[in-house]
């Protein structure tokens, strides 16, 4: 997150590491010179390896956009349409909780699911849910940040 606005896009995974970003500029110099040249064969494919961990970094997945100018959170696919909206009046702050699911079977196990919930003034909105506990707090700081007093929104030039 480098600006600070009146929205916050939230994604499953993080951007690419500039390493990755490197690692596939080499791999595609090496593609391209082994198809405009007499390279062995395995060099080129080798370039191809080399920019796939950009590829896994770039792959689509949903996403949440929080708005508070518009006062709604969004659901939105991989290709960036509309799910699920859910209006909102204000933001009161940011929480973890557990849900415990019963198991499938008698004599299975439960599972427990970790979420963050962004508190409103209707209800408690959940943001995304994690296996563990880690990846909801560490949801819950960068919500925290951002709706830190120093991240008001700024007002909308258009109006």
């Amino acid at each position: 997150m480098t600006a600070r606005g009146p929205r916050l896009t939230l994604r499953p995974h993080p951007a690419p590491q500039p390493w990755a970003v490197w690692l596939s500029v080499a791999g595609g110099a090496l593609v391209l010179a082994g198809a405009l040249t007499l390279l062995p064969l395995w060099l080129g494919a080798s370039g191809v390896l080399l920019v796939l961990p950009l590829l896994w970094h770039l792959r689509p997945a949903p996403f949440t956009v929080i708005d508070r100018a518009a006062g709604r959170v969004e659901e939105r696919s991989a290709l960036g349409r509309l799910r699920h909206s859910t209006p909102f009046d204000r933001v009161e702050g940011v929480t973890c909780d557990r849900v415990i699911l019963p198991s499938r079977t008698p004599d299975g196990t439960e599972l427990t699911i970790h979420r963050t919930l962004l508190l409103t003034g209707d209800a408690p909105i959940a943001l995304r849910g994690f296996g563990a506990p880690g990846p909801a707090r560490d949801l819950r700081a960068e919500v925290e940040a951002w709706l830190s007093p120093g991240a008001e929104p700024a007002p909308d030039p258009a109006e």
